[in-house]
């Protein structure tokens, strides 16, 4: 048994669950892995997070976190075990009803469960946000520069100018600033596949919530561009829009003013995305993300078809290529 292993159930054994049985859950993007525990007997379960500090940093963030929310009275798990300095957590099972896993078989509870998600977004605008830091006009910008430094890269060959990259941080640091407002907790990754359907809750704790690690403070209409603008599922555009409205007429905010809060955050985020994606198939050797980049490119310019991001839709149109079948094979075999 490897070292890590013997600390995986020395861990355990502290926690009570000496023996239990484990089970790999399939993974995200990210270099933590997941187990579920099951108890020999009684059958309780619960979720091992493991998430070694040298690769995956402090989850302190992840525990602060969980502890708001809750606090809130949210649905995230709650913590049974924790050591840090290994990067070990023992979370609070709740289930396997992914919302995406619960639209494939039961797609007419689509505007429900969007609609639940949302009234977490507006339970999260109308709270006190925690102590966290800002996800600043700045750092989205550093966020966005991933399209040019592998998507661009892999597609083109050839690294982006230092005059490129500044020129793409300028437009994208100023349109996010130019939304400007009071900064409210975002979860960073708030979509179908990080929220689990709990039917047997009440109002917006029927949502649970996973990977909030990243949260910070931002605009509001970030995890509402998370979540409309999926990257692994498409959204029919009339629900979007109805979503669109919903969220509007919750908070009190003009659907003009919201969809062009929404087309900034999606802007920005979908850029970065198309990096990370890049990034893991490039660097990781995790070539699933590529299937994933046409939805993504899509989003992308439905956010720059709106007038208000003309400078940053010239600038793309300009500099980063659409993921043609050529492109996205390059990419592909990147890492090969």
């Amino acid at each position: 048994m490897t070292n890590r292993g013997l600390e995986i159930s020395s861990f355990l054994a502290n926690a009570g669950w000496s023996g239990a049985e484990r089970s790999v859950i399939a993974g995200d993007a990210s270099l933590r892995r997941y187990e579920r525990i099951t108890q020999p007997g009684n059958g309780n379960r619960a979720i091992l997070m493991d998430a070694p500090m040298e690769s995956c940093g402090s989850q302190a963030n992840f525990v602060a976190v969980t502890s708001h929310l809750r606090a809130l009275g949210l649905s995230a798990p709650s913590i049974l075990a924790e050591n840090l300095i290994l990067g070990l957590l023992l979370l609070e099972d709740l289930g396997n009803e992914l919302f995406s896993s619960v639209l494939n078989r039961r797609p007419g509870l689509e505007a429900l469960l969007y609609r639940t998600a949302i009234d977490v977004l507006v339970e999260l605008r109308n709270r006190p946000s925690p102590d966290l830091p800002e996800y600043s006009p700045i750092l989205q910008a550093e966020v966005a520069l991933r399209a040019l430094d592998w998507y661009r890269l892999a597609v083109v060959g050839s690294e982006p100018s230092s005059e490129l990259s500044s020129a793409l941080r300028d437009i994208v640091a100023g349109m996010t600033d130019s939304i400007g407002g009071r900064k409210f907790f975002v979860h960073r990754d708030f979509h179908a596949a990080n929220a689990i359907w709990l039917p047997a809750r009440v109002g917006p704790r029927r949502v649970g919530l996973l990977d909030y690690q990243d949260a910070k403070l931002a605009h509001p209409a970030y995890d509402l561009a998370s979540l409309l603008d999926d990257a692994r599922r498409d959204l029919p555009s009339e629900m979007r829009g109805a979503m669109l409205q919903y969220y509007a007429e919750k908070t009190g905010t003009a659907l003009g003013t919201l969809e062009r809060e929404v087309a900034v955050s999606g802007a920005q985020r979908n850029l970065g995305i198309l990096g990370v994606f890049s990034r893991l198939a490039m660097r990781d050797g995790k070539c699933r993300y590529v299937g994933l980049i046409d939805r993504v490119w899509s989003h992308l310019a439905g956010n720059l078809a709106h007038p208000y991001l003309s400078e940053l839709a010239m600038f793309v149109d300009r500099h980063i290529p659409k993921p043609t079948s050529g492109a996205l094979a390059r990419l592909t075999a990147w890492h090969s």
